[in-house]
């Protein structure tokens, strides 16, 4: 009887045991379920993002017109070159150098990039200094300022507002000479006699543009800031102390190499962002007045396709922008790269593969 028990208990285990095994093949080590989460994604991204791409590609290199779809031919690269048509002087004459260089006589197109390029680099190198400047005292034992919680809540505020909402009240703002900027300088300060056209001044435009984009997103860089400080071990700091390093030295050579990682996302967002920059400057003047001086890449890709119906002239800019944010991006990656940590890579290769060659010798 013992063993008659036995040996079913024997049997059920052995079930048991293949049932285990034949569960085991959807089971996480071979990572089956893991796809299954990721398929949704996947799918999405390729229907709604990775598709279009492609399409943009496809008809950048044809004259599609949104009202003709059906007459519809391949061009080649003639959208590509009437964008880059009057970039280059037309001799190498010094009157056409010089004039090549006049910002007044530049065509749309070259405005467009200038505008884009100018705008973002004068909203990031401050929007970089100054939230690194807050990060490294909201983030300082030293200083201990109260309340640190509540100020970078009231300083990331701002980009919690809508950026249709921004260029609205800011338009409004400086509208024409009876907006309330006018009356506040005019009538309560008395700073000049009458009121001043204030967006039809390209400077002033370009600066505004500059501020509100700084305005909107340095709150947002310096949360990322304070939490990659505050990720570096203490103790890093304090062998610096004993060694007698101060606040700057420390700054140099422990806290910037510890946020190359940060620094680098920050960047790189910040210059994608940047290079599709739209909303502010079309809500501040949709025709890009005074004289194009706002009119951003993003705002001549939309005029395009919204006014002159050219899909594919908008589809060709839509790729050159593409093209120069993977360069501008790549070039990041390679000047801020751990030179330190690459050349550890490369001395682990070469170790593995002398390694494989005294394996080989020694079977020899």
């Amino acid at each position: 009887m013992l063993t008659g028990k036995s040996t079913k208990s024997t049997g059920v285990a052995v079930k048991a045991g293949s049932g285990n095994r034949e569960r085991r093949h959807l089971s996480l080590e071979k990572g089956h379920v893991a796809y299954i989460m990721i398929a949704p994604f996947i799918i999405v991204f390729c229907i709604f993002s990775l598709y279009t791409v492609i399409y943009t590609l496809y008809i950048g290199f044809t004259n599609l017109n949104v009202l003709k779809p059906t007459q519809v031919k391949f061009v080649g690269l003639d959208n590509f070159e009437r964008f880059f048509k009057n970039f280059l002087p037309k001799n190498l004459s010094w009157e056409a150098i010089k004039e090549s260089f006049d910002y007044q006589k530049f065509s749309v197109q070259k405005k467009s990039i200038v505008n884009t390029w100018k705008i973002w680099l004068v909203n990031y190198i401050p929007q970089l200094g100054i939230a690194m400047l807050l990060s490294v005292w909201f983030s300082s034992s030293f200083l201990k300022i109260k309340l640190i919680g509540f100020w970078r809540s009231l300083l990331y505020m701002p980009n919690l507002l809508m950026p249709a909402t921004v260029g609205v009240i800011f338009f409004k703002l400086f509208q024409d000479k009876m907006a309330p900027a006018n009356q506040f300088l005019v009538g309560i300060l008395g700073v000049w006699d009458e009121g001043f056209e204030f967006l039809m001044n390209e400077t002033f435009s370009q600066m505004l543009i500059s501020f509100i984009q700084w305005w909107m997103w340095y709150g947002n860089t310096i949360v990322i800031l304070v939490a990659g400080m505050s990720s570096i071990s203490v103790s890093l700091y304090e062998s610096a102390m004993i060694d007698g390093a101060g606040g700057v030295k420390m700054f140099r050579y422990i806290t910037l190499p510890s946020l190359r990682p940060i620094l680098v996302y920050t960047l790189v967002t910040s210059l994608v962002g940047g290079m599709q920059m739209f909303d502010i400057p079309y809500l501040i003047s949709a025709e890009g007045n005074p004289r194009n001086s706002i009119t951003t890449i993003y705002c001549l890709m939309q005029r395009q396709f919204q006014l002159a119906n050219a899909a594919g002239s908008a589809a060709a800019i839509g790729v050159i922008l593409l093209l120069m944010t993977t360069v501008c991006s790549m070039l990041i990656f390679f000047l801020l790269r751990d030179k330190d940590a690459g050349m550890e890579r490369k001395a682990s290769r070469a170790a593995r593969k002398e390694r494989a060659l005294r394996l080989k010798g020694g079977r020899a």
